[in-house]
């Protein structure tokens, strides 16, 4: 007999009938290697031949969704369970292997074990064909052990990717899906990969949205044109479950800011040289880049939406919720609040004036005087191009002495003037666009950039907040004093 049935209750010479449900659960598994929803629903019929005592009142399933601690989407089914467990509605669950219920001891330590220890539910195990009873402290820390060796062996699996994923970084390799415009090659008789190359036949679309977007069209005319000539959408062209059935601006600007077609590799912000060619010059490149800085090309809030400076964007000390726009008791004040717990508020016009003046003082000094915080590497690239701005203007004033000396001729400086006036605008704009973040490139070119903070619309100060500064509301005493009580930081772009 199984130790399974020998810690089964028995009552007045019957088995004791138990509520019972199985969890179910499969990570995504590319290779069909893994034991799918179906294989263990299996396996948990056949156990329920052998225990006739178990009751069968629910089952949990949640396919191709990951259980460690780096799991980016939440399982709902398993969340269910929880909320099950902690009504009291189970006696017994059934699981195929114990990493099917989590990877991750803390979860297993604050959700599930005092739900399980508190109605002593008992934990049934396909593959060890044990129960573990969680009103016995023992079979408790037997299972707890067994999840901690199923978070260690996700800890290992983690390493191991993040070192293959370092590797690639320094050899180049690509990652991810195959970006649109290119086609990947891989051995047939390991799956090794071999080369990223430029695909024939949308490289040319690639190429065409640069040159079209540098040229100044617009994103929806873009997407429009390519929609109505019948060009399949990235989404489409490769394959994908959830296929977009038109071009959409967003996947134009998506296309125009990617490193990946200068044969660059963009890993969490480190650029660094990839293995594969360019689809697009650099030039062609920082053309779309000045355009995408346009207001036009911006996502700023629309004016109608955006009622309260702070909104949503300043954060709570005590709980790191955002705040709130409400009205004070008098329905007349308004004033910020935690939106969450309502650990900290605040008047509304103290603190947007103190916002306000803070940040377009800071902007007018970092434009100005000081600069921003910039990633290290663009230090070369603005140093090249003050110098080439340095350079137009000098030749220019030279060109100017040279005429009001007489040495050259009206139609000598017509000619050669509007080049070094332009060579040293374009030099001078891109000092800026690499200088001083996206959303400060019109703000910038004004003679007070401070003041034009305060004078843009609504959402773009919004926008600008949101991007680029940490502003925090600290607990106010009796007074609330905004230089005490509010914190503001310029966040590294």
């Amino acid at each position: 007999m199984s130790r399974a049935r020998d810690l089964t209750r028995v009552v007045g010479g019957r088995p004791v009938r138990h509520r019972m449900a199985p969890y179910y659960r499969v990570s995504q598994d590319r290779y069909g290697k893994l034991k799918s929803v179906n294989d263990q629903r299996y396996d948990y019929e056949l156990d329920r031949v052998a225990f006739p005592e178990w009751e069968h009142v629910d089952e949990y399933a949640d396919n191709s969704i990951s259980a460690s601690e780096y799991a980016t989407k939440d399982r709902p089914e398993f969340l269910r369970l929880i909320a099950d467990l902690a009504a009291g509605n189970l006696d017994m669950i059934w699981l195929w292997e114990p990493s099917r219920l989590t990877r991750d001891m803390r979860t297993f330590t604050n959700d599930v074990r005092p739900a399980l220890m508190e109605f002593g539910v008992r934990v049934y195990v396909h593959n060890y064909e044990r129960l573990f009873n969680f009103g016995n402290r023992r079979h408790a820390g037997d299972f707890s052990k067994l999840i901690l060796e199923s978070e260690n062996a996700s800890v290992d699996t983690s390493d191991r990717v993040n070192r293959g994923v370092q590797s690639d970084v320094r050899s180049g390799k690509p990652h991810g899906k195959v970006p649109y415009g290119y086609v990947r090659h891989y051995d047939p008789r390991n799956g090794e990969f071999i080369s990223q190359d430029a695909d024939p036949e949308t490289s040319r679309i690639v190429i065409e949205i640069f040159e079209r977007f540098a040229a100044g069209d617009g994103r929806r005319p873009i997407a429009t044109s390519l929609t109505n000539r019948g060009i399949p959408t990235p989404s489409q062209n490769r394959g994908a479950k959830k296929q977009a059935e038109q071009w959409y601006p967003t996947t134009i600007s998506n296309i125009v800011k990617r490193v990946v077609y200068l044969g660059q590799r963009d890993h969490y912000g480190v650029v660094s040289p990839g293995n594969w060619p360019a689809l697009v010059t650099h030039e062609l490149f920082e053309r779309c880049q000045r355009q995408l800085a346009k207001p036009e090309n911006q996502k700023f809030a629309r004016p109608s939406a955006a009622k309260h400076l702070l909104s949503n964007i300043m954060a709570c000390g005590g709980c790191g919720s955002s705040v709130s726009a409400g009205l004070r008791q008098d329905k007349v004040t308004k004033m910020y609040y935690c939106s969450a717990k309502g650990c900290h508020r605040c008047p509304m016009v103290e603190a947007d004036e103190f916002v306000l003046m803070e940040v377009a003082n800071y902007i007018r000094r970092a434009v100005t005087e000081t600069g921003f915080d910039l990633a290290p590497d663009l230090s070369v690239r603005i140093t090249a191009a003050r110098e080439r701005a340095a350079k137009a203007r000098e030749e220019h004033r030279e060109l100017i002495a040279d005429y009001k000396a007489k040495a050259i001729s009206r139609a000598v400086v017509k000619e050669v003037e509007p080049g070094l006036l332009q060579e040293a605008k374009d030099a001078e704009a891109e000092v800026i666009r690499l200088s001083v973040p996206a959303p400060l490139h019109k703000i910038a070119e004004d003679a007070d950039p401070g003041a034009k903070f305060r004078a843009v619309d609504l959402g773009v100060q919004r926008q600008i907040l949101k991007e680029l500064f940490s502003i925090v509301l600290h607990r106010p005493g009796r007074h609330f004093d905004p230089e005490l009580h509010i914190t503001i930081e310029y966040v590294k772009s």
